[in-house]
């Protein structure tokens, strides 16, 4: 055996003494989630945002006022990009007043509708943090990943939770939110 083929036969198992680093510092800048869970249908599929939920398997909504605001002004909104605060989360977004992120009642990953703060009792706004490890920095709640529950009657298409206790849900699979740095900084004008 050649010693290159030893090394890469053993450099996973060496990787996986070392401990993954959970924080609550922001990513780098701007980023869309990439569900990750191996030998199922979440992996490498996008997480959008949509009727105030994300999803993995539905298109992201975003709307742009033209006009007033000008067509060359209106982000292109066919990606979903949040920016993390601290242990808070947020869309970026050009909507004056922007939209946030946050665990609604029942679980579900959820955003504020544009031009307004309102949030369900009960939600969770912060608890929002990164973890760092390869290939790239993961999203957590509460140093916990997601849960992707399959929607009824939309084949292929499952909403995002967070990983904590709050109601029995049926089909779910937990998975990994990678962070991977947008090439935008604005991904809509407002998520819908």
């Amino acid at each position: 055996m050649r010693p290159i083929t030893i090394i890469l036969l053993v450099l996973p198992f060496l990787f996986s003494l070392f401990p993954l680093v959970t924080a609550t510092i922001p990513a780098a800048g701007p980023f869309s989630l990439l569900a990750v869970r191996s030998a199922s249908p979440l992996h490498y599929r996008p997480i959008a945002a949509a009727g105030r939920a994300f999803y993995i398997g539905r298109p992201t909504s975003a709307y742009c006022p033209s006009p007033p605001v000008s067509a060359e002004a209106c982000p292109v909104g066919n990606e979903t990009i949040l920016i993390q605060n601290g242990d808070s989360l947020a869309m970026s977004v050009s909507v004056p007043g922007g939209q946030r992120a946050y665990i609604g009642p029942s679980g579900a990953l959820s955003y504020t509708g544009p031009h307004s703060g309102s949030i369900p009792a009960g939600s969770l706004q912060t608890g929002f943090g990164t973890r760092y490890g390869t290939p790239l920095p993961a999203l957590e709640f509460r140093a916990q990943g997601f849960l992707a529950c399959p929607v009824v009657g939309a084949e292929g298409v499952y909403q995002v939770f967070a990983n904590v206790p709050v109601a029995e849900r049926q089909g779910c699979l937990p998975f990994v939110a990678l962070e991977v740095p947008a090439a935008a900084t604005v991904g809509a004008w407002e998520y819908t």
